[in-house]
């Protein structure tokens, strides 16, 4: 009792000493190391087989200072093109080069340039294979959750840990064991050096389950093996017989019809536990024709070399590794019996792409290993990685396998192009796919082949130097006539839909650019025909909001066919549409009938519109109300309806847009869609007047252009008894109620900045006259300010004030020109900036900006202006344009920004030219269609 008193008493007085003794010696191993941990800083620049396009941010540590060589994981090297930085512990920065990402494991390599380091000098820490042990304290040195620097303790709890399934479609390990601690690291923290008291990495981060605060650690069997590789100037050879294997268990081994004979030759060689088993085959493979599942391997012979009787991942892997593009026999276990297979051993490496194809804003690859292995595909076919704008218009999505085009077998990149290289513009054709998700359905689809909009080229990875390059690549220019073709109108028995049915197509626009505030691609609505000798349709700006679009119209059904925009409403929801009539031959096509006469509460109309691209609905509906249109500024600044009477009609049947007409088909009213917020989910239906539509189809008939003149005010109504409120008079009161059907008066809420207005008249301003005509609607304030100048009447602090006004005119205001720059979109301040939030058109509006790009990594964001480079005041975009390329050659420009509440900031941004270079897209008046300009 005595002895173990004696014991207790010597251990609680050396304990705080050990445990002291212990946190300085890790105090010591971490100010040691951390010199060598780095920060990196990643912009994945194109999506490219499992990974995504992205800005992201990972550790790595110094293995080789001499060199410059940072060890990292794969899933941080990436498969595909990127760009990276080193951020050492005294925040000097160096740009890194990727110079190898294993094909398998979750480990890569980068490089930098020791000399461009001029204040820290880091260590290479050593890499200690062996050095994992269960129960070992460890340390996770890394980029923690986005800091800079954090330190996460563990204890090793397992060493034969299966490789973690991340998700499906996306990368994931294989063919080796992980360890597993504690520690519970996030993102940041991928690629941190796992080390043991004595500063040695035992394992490298690979990632974690959040739910069970667990850590996985590849093993550096691997690393150390390409590590030796590289620093002696050799390839790193890597072989696979496009098997996946498991480690099982000697029971579970038994089950499977292991012998007693082989389980005790295991046991006597096999340092684990375990036996490897066929687990997974690759499609149409030789593996897959000479092997089964849950073959069990009991040796591997090539030539004269033999390894047998092994459970470790590690020592078949360095086998097939040391002898590429030779034939292997394998001796395994089948239920039983032992069979002898031979298969030839493929270099790993050629099954991982190396090259992409971008065409009409998409990304396409060769299907990689990676992918067929978890979809039990052969590794043929072309990997949409991203479907760009061609392939999203036909609803193809990421995630997909082409297998054929115009009934031609794509097997790689290479019939990729040369299959599209044979199109014309605006021709279609169709491809045979299937989904990584579903792979036994093949589905089939047709595309328009356009690629005028968007830069086109093959890129290709250059092993020697550690870089991608790129070829343009150019396709025919000339486009694919459209056929005439008779349509038979479809004919239906509801005698108000059949009235107005032969003046109504199905309009469909895609965007290819995101620009001024419009987030989605696609658009459907209803046509109406204004004028079929000269093919004018009418559609709305929720159709197609803005100009630089495609559009196409689709007649009764049959035929689809395309069109121009010839004019966009600025301030009402309206488009002028033109299409080519020698392409409808005999198409009993109409021109509707329009009325400006009003419509009013009780009144009952039909309203027809499209429900699909072939059905047509027509339901007789009650006027609710005529009342001011009043919508909501949306979350971002674009195209807004304002100054207009709206039709009120209660729970009115769904149509895409369409037309109120009355008893003898006379259109009453044009059937338009208001978004009201920017998701899209959030909409309402309004009746629009017809007599803008008459102004603008009779200006274009008559001179083929259109001019819509604007005070730049927006006003509702208010009563005459409100207006008292003001002050009004009574001789002003007398004369409204004498002029007006519906005595009311238009008071100011809102003035466009920039215009004559904003400087003279002011916000409560109530509306008279203009040129000393009473002002009763708004049809006399749209036909009264058509002038360039006119003289407005306005009642303001109790009396009439005169004041001569100078009108906006709107119709060149569309946007026709945007650049590509650094990864965003780049554009002239639009309209909506300057009614819904007081901005000038001045400086640089940012539209849009592409994952991946120095606008998302450096912060470029949308809704912000471009105000200043460097020391210069940026007045317009060709300016902006031309001092990049003045300061082409500077690392990083600094650039001031200014948000819509016009509060300013600085930042600073470092160009990729080779990834992002500056693009023109524009509309091309001498060829009649929109371009893409490559200008750097």
């Amino acid at each position: 009792m005595y002895n173990r008193l004696i014991l207790l008493l010597f251990f609680y007085i050396t304990l705080p000493a050990a445990i002291a003794s212990e946190s300085s010696q890790w105090n010591k191993t971490i100010a040691n190391i951390s010199d060598s941990v780095v920060s990196i800083r990643v912009n994945v620049v194109r999506t490219f087989d499992t990974e995504s396009s992205k800005t992201t941010q990972a550790t790595g540590f110094v293995v080789d200072a001499k060199r410059g060589i940072i060890l990292t994981n794969r899933h941080v090297v990436n498969p595909g093109p990127i760009t990276a930085e080193a951020i050492f512990a005294n925040n000097e920065e160096i740009d890194l080069t990727p110079i190898y990402r294993d094909p398998v494991h979750d480990f890569g390599f980068f490089q930098y340039n020791p000399q461009d380091l001029q204040f820290i000098q880091p260590k290479s820490l050593k890499l200690a294979k062996d050095g994992a042990k269960i129960g070992v304290d460890i340390k996770v040195i890394g980029n923690d959750s986005g800091e800079h620097m954090s330190i996460l303790s563990g204890t090793l709890a397992r060493l034969d840990r299966p490789a973690p399934q991340y998700r499906r479609g996306g990368y994931n390990d294989f063919n080796t064991f992980y360890f597993q601690s504690s520690a519970d690291t996030s993102g940041g923290s991928s690629g941190s050096p796992v080390i043991d008291i004595q500063g040695q990495v035992i394992a490298l981060n690979a990632g974690g389950n959040h739910h069970s605060s667990s850590s996985f650690f590849l093993p550096l069997y691997k690393v150390t093996q390409a590590l030796k590789a590289i620093q002696n100037a050799q390839p790193v050879s890597r072989g696979t017989i496009f098997t996946t294997l498991t480690y099982q268990p000697y029971d579970e081994a038994r089950r499977l019809g292991l012998s007693q004979k082989h389980e005790a030759l295991f046991r006597k060689k096999n340092p684990v536990n375990g036996v490897l088993v066929i687990e997974r085959l690759l499609a149409q493979s030789p593996a897959a024709q000479n092997l089964k599942i849950g073959d069990i391997i009991l040796s591997a012979r090539v030539n004269n070399q033999t390894i047998e009787y092994t459970g470790r991942f590690d020592a078949f892997e360095l086998f097939l590794d040391q002898h590429v593009a030779q034939n292997i026999t394998l001796t395994v276990s089948r239920f039983g019996q032992e069979i002898n297979v031979e298969i030839p051993i493929a270099d790993l490496h050629k099954a991982t792409p190396r090259q992409y194809v971008q065409v009409a804003g998409g990304i396409f690859n060769n299907f990689s290993y990676q992918l067929a292995r978890q979809t039990n595909l052969p590794i043929e076919g072309v990997y949409i990685a991203s479907p760009g704008y061609m392939f999203s218009k036909a609803g193809i999505n990421r995630g997909n396998v082409i297998q054929a085009i115009n009934q031609q077998p794509i097997k790689h990149l290479d019939d990729f192009i040369q299959a599209l290289s044979t199109l014309k513009q605006n021709e279609y054709f169709s491809i045979k796919y299937v989904s990584i998700g579903l792979p036994n359905q093949q589905q089939l689809a047709n595309i328009e082949f356009q690629t005028r909009w968007h830069l086109s080229q093959s890129c290709q990875q250059n092993l020697l130097q550690h870089r991608w390059t790129c070829q343009q690549l150019n396709w025919h220019t000339q486009s694919q006539s459209s056929e005439p073709t008779q349509v038979k109108l479809t004919q239906y028995n509801n005698q108000y839909t059949a009235k107005i049915a032969n003046s109504l197509v199905m309009v469909q626009s895609t965007l290819p650019y995101h620009i001024d505030g419009q987030n989605f691609q696609s658009y459907s609505g209803t046509g109406l025909i204004l004028d079929a000798k000269q093919g004018l349709v009418l559609a709305d700006r929720n159709t197609v909001p803005i100009k630089m679009l495609d559009v196409s119209l689709t007649i009764s059904g049959v035929t689809e066919i395309p069109a121009n925009v010839l004019f966009v409403h600025p301030i009402h929801s309206f488009v002028l549409l033109q299409y080519d009539p020698s392409l409808l031959p005999n198409t009993p096509l109409k021109s509707a009938r329009l009325s400006e006469e009003k419509l009013s509460e009780g009144d009952t109309v039909w309203l027809v519109g499209y429900q699909t691209a072939s059905r047509i609905i027509g339901e007789p509906v009650l006027v609710s109300s005529v009342e001011a249109l009043k919508l909501p500024m949306p979350d971002v600044p674009q195209f807004r309806d304002a100054n207009s009477d709206a039709i009120v009609i209660d729970q009115p049947p769904a149509v895409a847009s369409g037309v109120l007409i009355d008893s003898k088909g006379i259109v009453r009213s044009w059937w338009t869609n208001f978004t009201l917020d920017s998701s899209g989910n959030q909409t309402i239906d309004r009746g629009l007047p017809v007599d803008e539509i008459i102004r603008i189809r009779n200006q274009w008939q008559k001179q083929q252009s259109i001019v819509v003149n604007s005070l730049e005010i927006e006003a509702l109504p208010i009563s005459i008894a409100q207006a008292k409120n003001y002050g009004l008079s009574n001789d002003w009161m007398k004369a409204i109620q004498n002029a007006a059907h519906k005595p009311q008066v238009l008071k100011v809420y809102t003035r466009t900045v920039g215009t004559d207005a904003f400087n003279k008249i002011q916000n409560g301003d109530l509306l008279l006259a203009i040129d000393q005509q009473i002002i009763r609607n708004y049809q006399d304030l749209h036909q009264r300010s058509q002038a360039t100048e006119v003289m407005v009447t306005v009642w303001r602090d109790k009396k009439a004030i005169n004041i001569p006004l100078k009108t906006h005119q709107l119709n060149q205001l569309d946007t026709n020109e945007i650049y590509l720059w650094g990864g965003a979109i780049l554009q002239k301040p639009h309209r909506a900036l300057a009614v819904q939030m007081g901005i000038e058109a001045q400086g640089v509006y940012v539209s849009w900006y592409w994952y991946g790009s120095p606008a998302n990594r450096y912060h470029l964001t949308p809704l912000h202006r471009i105000i200043g480079l460097e020391d210069y005041k940026i007045e317009s975009l060709e300016q902006f344009i031309r001092l990049t390329k003045e300061f082409r050659n500077k690392k990083y420009l600094r650039l001031r920004l200014m948000d819509l509440s016009k509060r300013e900031s600085v930042i600073t941004l470092k160009p990729d030219h080779q990834y992002w270079p500056t693009q023109k897209i524009f509309w091309d008046e001498k060829n009649s269609q929109w371009r893409n300009q490559l200008l750097d």
